[in-house]
């Protein structure tokens, strides 16, 4: 999947509070007739960490757009400035003042962009009044908080008022925040307007302005299907940065990634993202590159990396300002619940999918839209619930109560509805937004965002006929990247001619797609090792041998593909225990994932013996032990079977990963059948205490030779003896359009913060 983060263009205080007063100051709008405005002296000052502040301070430090700026970052004061706007609006309920710090503490502290957006739009209007009255004072804080106002339409996907919102201010600031339209007219498919206003960005000569008009450059040509040129644009960005001696962003870092994944470039993107997460922190950032780096290992069934990445994802997520922890919420609980499935903790990836059903993320820190995080959610509930009916049709071979079998049974009765509920709801959006053909594409920004590993559900839910259909209609374009795509393209036909009964041309395809697709594409190489495995006897000749050496690889890698494509593998039991072997085969036949067969046909040897007060199963394949499961003998023989079929089951279908190297307790680097290791491993990914912004360092080796080769950018402000590209001088020329020295004199002062 490709999703683009958009940088916040707020992350320079010097540059956004300069323009602010220097258009409070110069803008004739805001002066009154016959009455010129007496400029502001003070110098701002920076808000310092820790530096607590009391009601008696608050009130008497004057309240403009600099304040306005400033509450983002004082963090610890949220108390304080709550307390102060609350007294300023028991006087005067229209008090722009008030309105604005409000808006500001539900904005930055409890994240509730509602009411923020209504308070600050009330204090804009009110504050234009109020200016256009004389009031000196206002026009800053109209613009501070028409600033804050842009940043939360984006957040709350509402991009025409904007579009609309930012046209305002043009009118009143200059245009140097005409690049904040280029991101909601792309969100908006107005793709050549939003490269119109890019294109006049890029050639401003501020450099911050230039790095935004870059970033959205690059999504732009992503979301056209235009990856390499997407790629050279991120690449070009980076480098610019780094010849002016500042570290990138993650955001770029990420976005590089994305584009290098988009191009099939599996170990240039993990660079990217380990870049991105080495890249120096914010706390005010769209991205979170752990998210892209655990994604990643997901799809390379790298399960142990995965599991230590994405602690450190949610590290992150809880590290971010309120307002922007809400944008990460949905898809870091998705990706814990992928990965807990995959790791064959069913009943607790239900438990964590549930919680966000019908709550998608906002996307307007992201390239893609909100019905496309939205279905993508829906799938992967789809798929987990899947596995739930799977898992239950296991625990019918193991339940030894009427009454349990039951309840299952009705279980699986519900699950098949809320299955069928939820497909219908995905085939809305999809037809809706005309989603259906780009969704078989990996990558792309157009389709459905979610696992590859999932995307096969699609022909279940669509159907084979509509999804054939899709695959024709995708044969007529021209797609640059279809190289890169081609493989998974087979495995859809693949799949789509499996659900159609055409197994011959589905086991050409299957052959196909796992003899092409990447080794980083794992989970998916694994279902197509699956299928064609299970078509090789009748059309490939196979004499059962290679159909047990593929199963074989697959349960030692990713086991949960078996519950993915409901098969079955075919065991042959022996016994050191004849009194309790035949109850003990009855019940693994009973199970969909176990096959017996009969002496003489090739089939996995799954040995039960008794030792010691414990009954023990081992599952083996030419004398290679793949999975081994004990239980403690009890005077109940039938409980004590049930419990080793349920153990077999836990043991062979799920992924054994080793925990102790994530710091949690394990037997022999296996999965615990015990409730131990699953609650030290949720615990894990679900840390409640959020951490301390974590401390990143600026760029390593890979920073360092980038910049040697690159050429230094000579200072544009060497007079002023600021780090080039100066925000002061480019504001200056901007919004004074004056260069004489006794104008910079006047104005210095305004643009130093201490």
């Amino acid at each position: 999947m490709s999703r683009k983060s958009k940088n916040r263009f707020k992350g320079s205080k010097v540059f956004i509070t300069s323009a602010l007063i220097a258009s409070a100051l110069f803008c004739p709008f805001f002066q009154s007739e016959g009455q010129a405005q007496e400029p502001d002296s003070r110098k701002p000052k920076a808000v310092k960490r820790k530096n607590v502040k009391t009601f008696d301070t608050l009130s008497r430090q004057p309240i403009n757009g600099d304040t306005i700026l400033a509450i983002v970052n004082d963090t610890d004061n949220m108390i304080a400035w709550r307390k102060f706007a609350e007294n300023l609006l028991k006087k005067d309920k229209n008090s722009p003042e008030g309105n604005a710090v409000i808006g500001m503490v539900y904005y930055c502290a409890e994240g509730d962009l509602p009411r923020a957006r209504h308070h600050l739009e009330k204090a804009t209007k009110e504050a234009l009044k109020r200016a256009r009255r004389g009031d000196s004072r206002m026009g800053s804080l109209y613009l501070g908080s028409q600033l804050e106002l842009l940043h939360i339409l984006g957040e709350m996907d509402d991009y025409a008022e904007k579009i609309k919102q930012v046209d305002n201010f043009t009118k009143y600031a200059g245009d140097f925040l005409e690049v904040e339209k280029a991101w909601p007219l792309m969100k908006l498919g107005r793709e050549d307007e939003a490269r119109k206003v890019i294109d006049k960005a890029a050639k401003s000569g501020n450099f911050e302005i230039r790095c935004a008009a870059l970033n959205t450059l690059g999504a732009l040509e992503c979301d056209l299907g235009h990856y390499q040129s997407a790629y050279n644009t991120y690449d070009s960005l980076i480098s610019e940065v780094i010849a002016h001696h500042v570290d990138p962003e993650p955001t770029f870092w990420r976005n590089l990634g994305e584009e290098a994944l988009c191009l099939g470039r599996y170990d240039e993107a993990e660079k990217c993202f380990i870049d991105a997460a080495h890249a120096t922190f914010s706390d005010i950032i769209y991205s979170n590159p752990y998210s892209d780096l655990a994604g990643l290992y997901i799809e390379e069934a790298r399960f142990t990396d995965a599991a230590s990445t994405l602690k450190k994802t949610l590290e992150w997520s809880r590290s971010l300002r309120p307002f922007l922890y809400q944008q990460h919420m949905a898809e870091d609980t998705q990706l814990t619940a992928v990965l807990m499935l995959e790791l064959g903790y069913i009943p607790e990836a239900v438990k964590k999918q549930k919680s966000l059903i019908g709550r998608p993320d906002r996307q307007g820190g992201s390239s893609i839209a909100k019905d496309q995080a939205e279905s993508g959610n829906l799938l992967t509930w789809y798929a987990i619930l899947h596995a739930q009916r799977e898992n239950m049709r296991e625990e019918l071979s193991w339940s030894q109560s009427w009454t349990r079998k039951l309840k299952i049974r009705m279980n699986l009765a519900f699950i098949n509805y809320t299955m069928w509920r939820t497909a219908g709801r995905i085939r809305a959006l999809l037809a809706e937004n005309e989603r259906i053909v780009p969704s078989f594409r990996p990558f792309n920004p157009k389709g459905i965002q979610v696992s590859e590993n999932y995307r096969h559900f699609m022909v279940d839910i669509l159907g084979p006929g509509t999804c054939a259909a899709a695959l024709d209609e995708l044969n007529k374009r021209a797609i640059e990247n279809y190289p890169v795509e081609e493989p998974y393209i087979i495995l859809h036909k693949a799949e789509i001619a499996y659900a159609m009964g055409n197994k011959k041309a589905a086991y050409k395809n299957f052959l196909k797609a796992k003899e092409t697709l990447p080794k980083a594409a794992a989970l998916v190489k694994a279902q197509a090792e699956v299928r064609s495995a299970q078509l090789a006897k009748k059309y490939g000749g196979d004499n059962g041998t290679g159909l047990l050496n593929s199963y074989a690889a697959v349960l030692k890698s990713t086991p949960m593909v078996f519950r993915h494509t409901e098969t079955s593998i075919p065991v042959k039991i022996t016994s050191s225990a004849p009194a309790i072997s035949k109850k003990f085969e009855n019940m693994i036949d009973d199970s969909p994932r176990f096959d017996c067969k009969s002496s003489g046909e090739p089939a996995f040897d799954l040995r039960l013996s008794m030792t010691n007060n414990k009954l023990t199963a081992s599952l083996s394949n030419a004398g290679t032990v793949i999975s081994t499961s004990q239980v403690n003998l009890s005077e109940d023989t039938d409980q004590t079977l049930a419990n080793l079929v349920k153990e077999v089951h836990n043991q062979t279908f799920s992924t054994k990963i080793s925990l102790n190297s994530l710091g949690l307790d394990s037997l022999d680097g296996s999965n615990l059948s015990g409730s131990t290791a699953r609650d030290q491993f949720d615990e894990m990914l679900d840390t409640k205490t959020a951490a301390t912004s974590p401390v990143y360092s600026s760029s390593k080796q890979r920073f360092e030779s980038r910049r040697a080769a690159l050429p230094v950018i000579p200072s544009a402000a060497k007079n002023l003896n600021c780090s080039a590209p100066s925000p002061r001088l480019k504001m200056i020329n901007m919004l004074g359009k004056r260069k004489d020295c006794r104008f910079i004199e006047a104005v210095e002062p305004l643009f130093t913060y201490t």
